[in-house]
């Protein structure tokens, strides 16, 4: 429909395990640190077949939640670090403070 959208229901399949405990420090891109490593955790309920045939690719989607965003107010601009603190949309930038704070990652498969 037009306007104000609905409701996506989502259930989490696992979490994303890092050598990075706290925020500060962790590199905004995997490439900046190609020695650190990281894995999912799935939960129990999910079927250890559902990973059949991932071993043939060599790298896969992550797509999470930012379950640590504490942001209450979402702006439409942020200022980005690496423009200098010029201002662009929320969707130009890699900022977790989104109107959903849904993100992605590419993850080597190994």
């Amino acid at each position: 429909g037009k306007g104000g959208g609905g409701v996506i229901s989502m259930r989490p399949i696992g979490k994303f395990r890092s050598c990075f405990k706290e925020k500060y420090g962790t590199p905004r891109q995997g490439a900046v640190a190609k020695n650190t490593r990281g894995h999912v955790q799935f939960y129990s309920w999910v079927p250890p077949d559902s990973l059949d045939g991932l071993e043939a690719f060599s790298h896969a989607w992550l797509v999470f939640w930012f379950h640590r965003n504490t942001n209450k107010v979402v702006s439409g601009k942020v200022k980005a670090p690496r423009l200098q603190g010029e201002s662009v949309g929320i969707f130009a930038s890699r900022s977790p403070h989104r109107i959903n704070p849904i993100g992605q990652s590419l993850a080597v498969v190994e």
